[in-house]
């Protein structure tokens, strides 16, 4: 099954159609000290966002809709728990510590049959599943979100799927988190 039918079959859209292919901004963003995840751990896991979830010739990938920039923002929200920022930041170490038990080098430098081999060995254990299921979650969120929350650029993860927000859509000063 092709990725778009998926994500079009688990959320329940009828559409189809493609993606026009374009060059989106990247973004950039300060990690926050309080979440206690270094650049390196957020390197690591930007890196796994895009090899769980990659663009395609008409998809868009983990990238395109700011899954790291989604998550990050999200792992700051008041009604996070602390337990859950440790669960994130935890399972960014275990694919580290995967890495350099098997290739000896960090995940980022990581090839991509290399990438998928940690991947795959995160998996079998408990909490390495649940912990690329949620970073799986986080990226969907950002490809669906509004873009007034900061993913889905543009409406990018929208237009691939044909879907069209309901209306009125939110303003800046109006975002949930702000009521």
């Amino acid at each position: 099954m092709k990725r778009r039918d998926f994500l079009i079959a688990t959320l329940g859209f009828a559409a189809s159609g493609t993606l026009q292919a374009r060059s989106l901004p990247a973004v950039a963003f300060v990690p926050n000290k309080r979440l206690g995840i270094d650049n390196h751990h957020w390197r690591v896991i930007d890196t796994a966002m895009q090899h769980l979830f990659p663009a395609e010739t008409q998809a868009p990938g983990a990238k395109d809709v700011h899954a790291t920039a989604w998550l990050h923002n999200a792992l700051l929200m008041p009604d996070v728990d602390e337990t859950h920022r440790k669960f994130m930041r935890s399972g960014a170490h275990q694919l580290e510590e995967i890495s350099q038990a098997l290739f000896d080098k960090p995940f980022p430098a990581l090839s991509t049959a290399e990438r998928e081999k940690a991947l795959r060995s995160m998996e079998e254990t408990a909490d390495g599943k649940a912990w690329i299921q949620e970073t799986l979650r986080y990226i969907l969120e950002a490809m669906l979100s509004d873009p007034v929350y900061g993913g889905n650029p543009e409406g990018i993860g929208w237009k691939w799927l044909q879907h069209r927000p309901g209306f009125p859509r939110p303003p800046k000063n109006k975002r949930y988190f702000l009521l």
